[in-house]
């Protein structure tokens, strides 16, 4: 992982996570990830996907897939929570898109979507 702080901040500030500071002390990156799809696992707490799209179609049939996804594997690693990402370059317009579809999907707490700025995403992997 690049640009750690870079990171950190986009975790805290970007996403809200209020997770203590001590979760980033381990970081994992998941080696099956795709052009599109990245996977990043902090102090064995919280899973993160970055999804980069700008497609609504995409939305449409990708995001349901993901949240199920992300739900079983945090539950399956014994993660306290997972985080979707979707990384675009038109989050203003996709956002609403993804929140329509992302609400009757999900009614656990503990797993949260976000749609940023391409721009934001400021480390690599």
């Amino acid at each position: 992982m690049q640009n750690k702080q870079h990171l950190i901040s986009f975790v805290q500030n970007t996403l809200g996570c209020t997770c203590p500071n001590e979760i980033f002390e381990q970081i994992e990156t998941a080696k099956e990830t795709t052009k599109t799809l990245k996977q990043i696992t902090l102090g064995q707490r919280l899973l993160i996907y970055l999804w980069e799209t700008d497609s609504p179609v995409a939305l449409a049939h990708e995001l349901p897939v993901l949240v199920a996804k992300g739900k079983a594997e945090r539950d399956q690693r014994g993660l306290n929570r997972f985080r979707l990402v979707i990384v675009s370059t038109m989050p203003e317009q996709l956002a609403p898109v993804a929140e329509q579809i992302f609400a009757p999907l999900n009614s656990d707490e503990k797993v949260h979507l976000h749609v940023v700025l391409q721009a934001d995403i400021k480390f690599s992997f």
